[in-house]
């Protein structure tokens, strides 16, 4: 089992033009460790969307793991500074070990 509170919320924000829903395309780097939607919807009228990341549940023992979030890159829109598509999240395993 991991626990990362349990779970990590992210907004994301357009600028522009909001007369059309825009499509975000997501990424996890360890998808059996954190679930993430593969896309979300920013709704025409507005200019953010939020979106929630979960540990993934498991009974292995592990260590502190990382899993990386990413935008993944579209035609429909360009990605904004340096490093703004990503978010790290920590993993704590909750599982102890019986003996």
């Amino acid at each position: 089992t991991k626990f990362i509170n349990p779970s990590v919320t992210a907004t994301l924000r357009r600028n522009g033009s909001v007369t059309s829903n825009l499509v975000v395309n997501i990424t996890s780097s360890a998808p059996d460790e954190l679930s993430a939607p593969t896309t979300v919807t920013i709704p025409a009228g507005q200019a953010s969307a939020t979106v929630s990341v979960s540990p993934v549940n498991d009974s292995a023992i592990e260590t502190l793991e990382t899993a990386i979030a990413t935008i993944s890159s579209n035609a429909a829109y360009v990605i904004a500074g340096s490093g703004g598509n990503t978010a790290t999240v920590s993993l704590a395993d909750n599982d102890t070990a019986t003996v």
